[in-house]
């Protein structure tokens, strides 16, 4: 459905003085495909690209370099009209916190119609019906559709707004931690909905998360983001088990039971910036196995049969936890690192 190849995206920094042009590197050289029907994971600490990537995938953000296809055709050198038509149609967005992503001023029947009359679907009646459906479809009472969206449980608005991203009967559905405002009792409701939707719809999915347990249950395949780059992709099984990235590992380390060997890994060194990456591997200034050859160069991928790739100059084996001392807990800026 969409693939991403050798994506980057630079934003101009704010500040630097009159003659200083600084930039984010906020996605450097990302490649990535998402098949119809497939649930697609990310994950990586905050600030890493998870939501440019999304941004981009949905069209929202137009790369710096680099090529986003669409059913094989580049999405960028479509007509507008033709791209909004075809991609826009074909691609729903849920957004992290339904109270803003939802116009507190409109009521759900009116924000659920809107995506159909904004691409003239069907007659007057025939979207009147379908956002019935939709509504019957996210598990909702028909009494909602009178109701404004600040009048809704935070579960409630955010089956709105999934409904909405439903409503022109996408492929491929863009959740960008779509559970991350709610309570923890709703979330289970939100996530299985999503479960079902995908079975009984063949929704092709990302789904980001700070939750990686979430994710690696929910998804087929997961990508891991570190400084704007994808440092490791493969089956989500695979990928979780048996991490080849030390920076795969040393985030999942901070997930109970995840890893066989659960000791928490402490990151030191320097943290870096995204406005001056470093040279060759971004994680080589906090990574215990780093030497001078990561500072050549990116990794080439490296790969295995069944798809888990990764981009390290020295890789982990599955013979044992790492041979550095392990503490128990992360300090304050990593204590986060599933975020």
């Amino acid at each position: 459905m969409i693939r991403l190849e050798n994506v980057h995206v630079r934003h101009k920094a704010r500040g630097g003085g009159l003659f200083r042009h600084d930039s984010v590197h906020a996605l450097t050289d990302a490649t990535l495909e998402v098949a119809k029907g497939e649930i697609v994971g990310l994950v990586g600490e905050s600030g890493c690209g998870k939501s440019t990537l999304a941004r981009v995938l949905t069209g929202l953000q137009k790369p710096t370099e680099g090529t986003v296809r669409f059913r094989g055709e580049d999405l960028w050198k479509m007509p507008a009209a033709r791209r909004r038509k075809e991609f826009g149609a074909s691609v729903g967005v849920v957004f992290q916190d339904p109270s803003t992503a939802l116009n507190p001023r409109m009521s759900v029947g009116r924000v659920l119609r809107d995506p159909l009359d904004v691409h003239d679907r069907g007659t007057e009646r025939e979207r009147e019906e379908r956002v019935g459906e939709l509504l019957d479809l996210v598990g909702l009472p028909g009494h909602t559709l009178r109701a404004l969206p600040g009048q809704l449980s935070g579960g409630q608005r955010q089956r709105v707004a999934i409904a909405r991203a439903l409503a022109l009967e996408p492929d491929v559905i863009v959740a960008d931690e779509p559970t991350s405002a709610l309570d923890v009792s709703v979330r289970a409701q939100v996530l299985n909905l999503l479960v079902d939707l995908r079975a009984r719809l063949g929704l092709g999915m990302v789904f980001i998360s700070h939750d990686i347990q979430t994710v690696r249950h929910l998804a087929d395949r997961l990508a891991v983001l570190y400084l704007g780059r994808i440092v490791e992709e493969g089956p989500a099984r695979g990928v979780s088990a048996a991490p080849v990235h030390p920076y795969t590992e040393a985030l999942f380390s901070a997930t109970p039971s995840l890893l066989e060997h659960t000791e928490r890994i402490i990151l030191t060194g320097p943290v870096p910036s995204a406005v001056n990456p470093p040279s060759g591997c971004p994680f080589r200034t906090r990574c215990w196995k780093a030497d001078d050859a990561c500072a050549t160069a990116f990794p080439a991928p490296d790969s295995a049969p069944d798809g888990h790739r990764w981009h390290c100059v020295h890789p982990l084996t599955q013979d044992g936890p790492p041979s550095h001392p392990v503490p128990s807990a992360f300090p304050a800026h990593t204590a986060r690192s599933t975020s």
